[in-house]
Formats: C-alpha cells, sequence, structure tokens
C-alpha cells in the first residue's frame, strides 16, 4: 500500500529542528536537554535561523545545516552524536 506525507507536514517537522539554538557535541546519545547541553557535551556552538535551509530536492523534502567555523571545544572526549537543542526544551526521544 503506498503511503504519503504532504511537504506541509513534513515541513513541520524540519522547521522544528531549524528553530534550535544550539548545536552540542555530544560523547554519548543523549536523551535530555541537560545532558545534551552539559553532562556529554564536549562542544557547542549557537545557531541562527540562517544557518538551516529548506529545500525540495529529487529524493524529497530537506534540511541543510551551514558549516560551522571556529567551534569551542569545552570537554575532551570522542565524539559520537550531535544534538540540536532549543533553551529549555527537552529532547523527545
Amino acid at each position: 500500500m503506498a503511503k504519503i506525507a504532504p511537504d506541509a507536514m513534513i515541513d513541520s517537522a524540519l522547521d522544528y529542528v531549524a528553530g534550535g539554538d544550539y548545536l552540542c557535541v555530544c560523547s554519548t546519545q543523549p536523551t535530555t536537554y541537560e545532558q545534551a547541553n552539559t553532562t556529554y557535551m564536549l562542544a557547542k556552538v549557537a545557531m541562527a535561523g540562517g544557518d538551516f535551509v529548506k529545500a525540495d530536492d529529487t529524493s524529497g523534502r530537506e534540511l541543510t545545516m551551514g558549516a560551522k567555523s571556529a567551534v569551542p571545544i569545552t570537554n575532551s572526549g570522542d565524539a559520537q552524536h550531535i544534538a540540536i537543542i532549543k533553551s529549555g526544551e527537552e529532547i523527545i526521544d
């Protein structure tokens, strides 16, 4: 059976991700805001609305994030995951 997801529905999810305030590089997969922002955070950089670009590619809807330079590394460890977080909101597992 065929499935369909309207562009507006997918765009809502992409807009939610693009609304993040920070990108955190983490040593393991965080499941809470506190873990992403503090416990497992190795590096953190502020994100802005212009850092994300939504597009309709031949393979479907996509969200591209611009490259960041000079990201401050504040803790040592092996980078395993990234988390895009919005201040004060919990991560949805």
